[in-house]
C-alpha cells in the first residue's frame, strides 16, 4: 500500500513496506505521524541554531489552528532566549497534531527568512529520503 505525504510543494509517494518509522493516518486529533517526529529529532540541533521563532512563525501556526493561544502566548512573553524558544516550540510541535509537520514547514517558507527557506529545504530533504 502506498502513501502519500506533501511537505510545501513537495509531494512524495512511500510504500508501507519501506523501512523507517511509519506515517500515521492524518487526522486533526491525532498526534503527528511517527516519520515527522523522527524527523524532527534528527534535525533539532540544526532548527534550534537556524529557527528564529518570531511572531510571524507562531501567527501563522496559530492561523493555520495548529498552535493553540495558549502557547502561542507563552512562548512570545516568555523572557527565554532566542535558542530557547525554538526548543519550546520544537518541544510542543509533536504534540500540536498531524498537521504540525507541515504547517511548520509552511510557517518556514512564508517567513521571509534565507535560514527558515533552508530549514524547510532540510526537513523536506529528509522526509524524501525516508520514501
Amino acid at each position: 500500500m502506498a502513501t502519500r505525504s506533501s511537505v510545501g510543494s513537495l509531494t512524495v509517494s512511500r510504500s508501507s513496506s519501506s523501512s523507517g518509522p511509519k506515517s500515521s493516518p492524518s487526522s486533526p486529533t491525532t498526534g503527528m505521524s511517527e516519520l515527522h517526529q523522527s524527523i524532527l529529532q534528527q534535525c533539532h540541533m540544526e532548527l534550534k541554531k537556524n529557527l528564529h521563532v518570531e511572531e510571524d512563525i507562531l501567527h501563522y501556526l496559530y492561523s493555520k489552528e495548529i498552535l493553540p493561544s495558549k502557547d502561542r502566548t507563552a512562548i512570545t512573553a516568555s523572557k527565554l532566549d532566542r535558542e530557547a524558544k525554538a526548543c519550546r516550540l520544537l518541544d510542543l510541535l509533536p504534540s500540536l497534531g498531524s498537521k504540525a509537520f507541515q504547517g511548520f514547514v509552511s510557517a518556514l517558507l512564508s517567513s521571509g527568512l534565507q535560514s527558515h527557506r533552508e530549514l524547510a529545504l532540510l526537513l523536506s530533504e529528509r522526509l524524501a529520503a525516508s520514501s
